[in-house]
This record gives structure tokens, C-alpha cells and sequence, in this order.
């Protein structure tokens, strides 16, 4: 992902206020195109090999939901058995959520569940 976004800062347009207003929008409509593409690869790319756990639980710590009658927070998300169709959330009243994936041929995730709500993703 770094690569992208370096990749996605040297490509950025730099304009020395002489080009015309055409040849402007031509280089922003080629390097919004740039970036269409290098947010397709990424999204496309990105699985539970390369999640950044420490972000994914700081990002997630940050969520305050209902569960059972009681307000909580999520600790932290264990994606280490996503291979086997599963993942768990552990909550701050010491609960475990359990959820379990159903992927596609592409292994890309497609309804994820906790037994009671299923959520579909669409790619």
C-alpha cells in the first residue's frame, strides 16, 4: 500500500499556472483515472494476509454497539483462523463474538454472520 500512495503522490499533476484550462483537466482527468485504478488493486488485493491487526483493533476499539442489552466496546479482532472460515471479536465485558465467513470460489469473503445477523459483501 505504500508503494500505491507514493506511487499515487508522483503521478499527481503539477502545474505551473501557464497550462491552459484544457490541458488542466486533462491531467486531472488522467490522474483521477490513475487513482481509480490504484483503489481498485488495493481493494481487490487486500485479505487477511496483509490486515494490519494493530490498526484493525485500534480502528475498531474506537466502535461502541449494543450487544445483549449492554453497551460495548470491541478489544480486539482475531482474524488468525479467517483460513478456516472464522473470526472472533473480544468485547470489554469479556464476551467472545463469534463470526463465521462464507467465501466465494475467489476466497473473497461474501456473508459474514454471527449466528443471528448476516451481513452480504459485495466485490
Amino acid at each position: 500500500m505504500a508503494n500505491a500512495l507514493a506511487a499515487a503522490e508522483m503521478n499527481r499533476p503539477n502545474f505551473t499556472g501557464r497550462e491552459s484550462t484544457d490541458i488542466k483537466l486533462d491531467e486531472l482527468e488522467d490522474y483521477l483515472y490513475f487513482l481509480l485504478e490504484q483503489l481498485k488493486y488495493a481493494f481487490g488485493n487486500i485479505g487477511p494476509d496483509n490486515f494490519n491487526t494493530a490498526e484493525v483493533n485500534n480502528y475498531v476499539g474506537e466502535v461502541v454497539r449494543e450487544y445483549a442489552g449492554e453497551f460495548v466496546h470491541t478489544l480486539q479482532m482475531d482474524f488468525s483462523k479467517w483460513d478456516e472460515g472464522y473470526f472472533t471479536e473480544l468485547l470489554d465485558n469479556g464476551k467472545v463474538q463469534l463470526y463465521t465467513v462464507v467465501t466465494d470460489a475467489g476466497g473473497n469473503p461474501i456473508v459474514i454472520t454471527d449466528g443471528v445477523n448476516a451481513v452480504r459483501v459485495f466485490w
